[in-house]
């Protein structure tokens, strides 16, 4: 496997997202650190919004792999339209002005 087919591995894409919202967050921390004279542990909040995004963009993941599969996507998906089809054949000709 080269490293171009991993970069696009759902799990890896997660792995970015979730440090791109932890990279954020610092800056957040920061700008409020700077106004705010109470102390907060910046490492520690870091790393619970790390594991809170990655566990919220996984179960994401599993949830949007179950609406596929289960056609919740798709017009009709729910319920199974197939019975109430009515099907005419090509060869039956249909005019607007029968005689």
């Amino acid at each position: 496997m080269n490293l171009i087919n991993i970069l696009y591995e759902p799990y890896v894409i997660i792995i970015f997202i979730s440090l791109i919202i932890t990279v954020i967050a610092y800056f957040i921390i920061k700008n409020k650190k700077n106004n705010e004279e109470k102390e907060t542990n910046v490492p520690l909040t870091l790393l619970y919004t790390f594991i809170i995004s990655f566990l919220l963009l996984i179960g994401g993941k599993y949830v949007l792999n179950y609406m596929n599969k289960k056609n919740f996507f798709q017009k009709g998906g729910m319920m199974d339209i197939s019975d109430r089809l009515t099907i005419v054949a090509d060869d039956v000709d249909i005019g607007l002005i029968d005689e």
